[in-house]
């Protein structure tokens, strides 16, 4: 019986946290009556996005790869842009993609992927007395546009809200390519604002129906709705040059060629590792 053992995990890089406003003014100034001020914890983040090698260590599980309906749920094999084959034993990606970001993959694969890597890492710490790491999870949106446009010397910043071709067509403009390729910015992170569109945790709003930016009105991801909110170009400009607020709707069991995904784990300080 084939047994895949994963390799690396993906590189994590330290966000620390501050107060930061948020508003939805689309032209990112703090005159704005409406903006809000929001604090984020620190957080680790992954450096780049999930790639296919990276996805492939999670489909390669046993009890996963033996599991066809978690796989049609997680994400579309070799459909659109996604550069991942099965042949019959194992799933590979094709040969020169492996370090382009994994797409067609669903919110539900993604999450599914931070299960399984946070349940792979404790069980290989527990075999060498190391303590438990925190979750891995899909990134809030406002741990996502936070790592993307703030840095200590924006702290009149606003992260905007605005939401923008909402129902914008699917896979409109598919610009996948090497995570290699991608820009580091300020906070440790690359391709947030050139690569694919990528997954958040939370539920999309529409800007009209927004009145609270707290983070208690958006603490609403255990109350699904059908829809989530992708990210990109979290600095306000697109990859065209074109001004952008990069938030969009997308169905969370839909599989996009221009949609991936990255993980963040929450900076708990010094620990135990024994209380979570």
């Amino acid at each position: 019986m084939y047994r895949h053992v994963p390799g690396v995990v993906p590189e994590l890089v330290f966000i620390e946290g501050m107060n930061f406003l948020m508003g939805n003014n689309c032209e990112g100034t703090s005159s704005n009556p409406d903006s809000t001020s929001v604090y984020i914890g620190s957080f680790y983040m992954s450096k780049h996005e999930i790639t296919n090698k990276e996805f492939c260590d999670f489909l390669n599980e046993d009890s996963i790869r033996t599991n066809a309906d978690l796989i049609k749920e997680s994400v579309a094999i070799g459909a659109g842009q996604n550069k991942i084959s099965y042949n019959g034993e194992k799933y590979m990606p094709v040969k020169g993609f492996e370090n382009y970001p994994v797409v067609m993959v669903s919110w539900w694969g993604a999450r599914k992927y931070c299960q399984w890597l946070t349940l792979f890492v404790n069980a290989r710490n527990a075999e060498k007395n190391k303590p438990y790491v925190p979750f891995y999870r899909v990134p809030s949106e406002f741990e996502w546009v936070y790592a993307t446009a703030l840095s200590k010397k924006q702290k009149d910043f606003v992260v905007r809200m605005c939401d923008e071709a909402a129902d914008m067509p699917i896979d409109s403009v598919t610009l996948v390519h090497n995570i290699k390729q991608d820009s580091l910015i300020h906070t440790g992170v690359t391709g947030m604002n050139e690569n694919v569109y990528e997954w958040t945790d939370d539920n999309f709003y529409a800007k009209q129906s927004v009145t609270d930016y707290s983070m208690q009105s958006f603490d609403s991801r255990l109350d699904y709705t059908e829809d989530a909110v992708v990210r990109k170009y979290g600095l306000g400009v697109s990859n065209n040059g074109t001004k952008s607020c990069g938030r969009i709707s997308r169905l969370r069991s839909g599989f996009y060629s221009d949609t991936g995904f990255r993980i963040v784990q929450t900076y708990l300080g010094r620990s135990s590792g024994f209380e979570f």
